[in-house]
């Protein structure tokens, strides 16, 4: 994450989620009368908040800063200023010089300056707050420290593979509770990524977290260099938390390789799958020559397709080819004894596909139909988009959808 991308975070963590409108008659507590700086932020910034119901945002790190009315009502806080428009959201007390802030980009941490200081570090009493149970700390590094980063030769190919994951995603958890509060990891990937440029190619890792409040998602790529970030609004990747202990990477790959995995690991997925009626926990990986799956809790190896994807693509080709057949059937009648032409049918009628226009029976087989286009055809993200209803107009394009 570059700087001016830090700088833009933090300046809009001084922006809150608005919690209903302002009235009237609400005032500016007491207690957060003062100079506030914002902790962790690359240059000082500092909130100047007046009992009079005015603020000011200013420091080397907020740029030209900004001004306006501020208010608090119920544990909730609101503001209005020209330049950021109006914004609120909640906060509570961790000290009489500190309070965390909560707004839709995650929780900020504030101390107390100047002369305004409290001596005593007593707890202050505030209402409480519609919040998750777990409060997490705000945690201020942008990236994952070298030390936090593990990639080491596997032995067999000239490929570093990461190790030590159940750790590496353990200080990811707490750099995510920067982004969301109520942030938790859902998947875990390994790549092999493959460009002339040695610059660019190596082996990274991605975990995925997602919000279960709002939805949004976070991506955390680390590398043998560092790591970067990328946030998303709306994301798919699942639902279920990663546990904090399960096989690592290494492990997994001795287990495959035991079982017939054969070639360089281009792919490594852990998630919770849920091939059948219960969810698994496993890893799968991948290699140009096949795949395999490992069990992350017990080490064992599992056979059959975690993913679905093979059974639903042998279901949508059953249904399609007991489709042809109703056509052809429908065509044959329709050509006659006499030998003349066959009468395939207009777009939209019933011998196009093997079901009415406009049915849900057809809405299905042509969901299907794209899907299998997307699984062959394009890649697991394609796939998944379509699968979930999230077709594009490019996957239209594409797919058919």
């Amino acid at each position: 994450m570059t700087n001016c991308r830090l700088l833009q975070r933090f300046l809009t963590m001084l922006v809150f989620g608005l919690v209903g409108a302002c009235d009237a008659s609400s005032s500016v507590d007491p207690e957060l009368v003062g100079r506030w700086q914002l902790q962790g932020a690359p240059l000082p910034i500092y909130w100047d908040i007046r009992a009079d119901g005015t603020y000011a945002v200013s420091g080397p790190g907020a740029g030209a800063g900004h001004q306006g009315t501020f208010e608090t009502s119920s544990g909730t806080w609101a503001l209005h200023s020209d330049v950021w428009g109006e914004d609120g959201g909640a906060y509570r007390w961790t000290d009489r010089n500190t309070f965390i802030g909560t707004g839709r980009l995650g929780p900020g941490v504030w101390l107390r300056v100047g002369e305004a200081l409290v001596a005593a570090q007593e707890p202050v009493e505030s209402e409480p707050e519609a919040q998750p149970e777990t409060m997490h700390t705000w945690f201020p590094p942008a990236t994952l420290s070298p030390d936090e980063v593990r990639f080491t030769l596997n032995g067999e190919f000239d490929r570093p593979l990461p190790e030590n994951l159940p750790e590496l995603l353990d200080a990811a958890r707490r750099l995510s509770a920067g982004w969301r509060v109520d942030s938790v990891p859902v998947s875990l990937e390994y790549r092999w990524i493959f460009a002339p440029n040695p610059a660019v190619r190596g082996s990274e890792v991605r975990i995925y977290f997602v919000s279960p409040a709002d939805g949004a998602g976070e991506m955390i790529t680390v590398r043998a260099s560092g790591s970067t970030r990328f946030e998303s609004r709306q994301v798919n990747w699942g639902k279920d938390e990663l546990p904090m202990v399960f096989v690592d990477l290494p492990a997994a790959l001795r287990i495959a390789r035991a079982n017939g995995l054969e070639g360089p690991l281009e792919r490594a997925l852990l998630r919770t799958w849920r091939p059948g009626s219960e969810p698994i926990l496993a890893w799968s990986l991948t290699t140009r020559k096949g795949g395999r799956s490992v069990d992350a809790g017990t080490g064992t190896i599992l056979e059959g397709d975690l993913t679905g994807y093979i059974a639903s693509y042998n279901a949508d080709w059953d249904r399609a080819a007991k489709g042809l057949q109703r056509l052809l059937r429908q065509t044959r009648r329709g050509s006659g004894s006499t030998g003349g032409p066959i009468d395939f049918g207009t777009p939209g009628t019933d011998s196009s596909t093997p079901y009415d226009d406009g049915s849900a029976e057809r809405e299905a087989y042509e969901q299907r139909a794209a899907e299998s286009r997307a699984y062959w055809g394009g890649s697991a993200e394609d796939y998944n988009r379509i699968k979930n209803g999230e077709c594009s107009s490019s996957d239209n394009a594409r797919f058919g959808c």
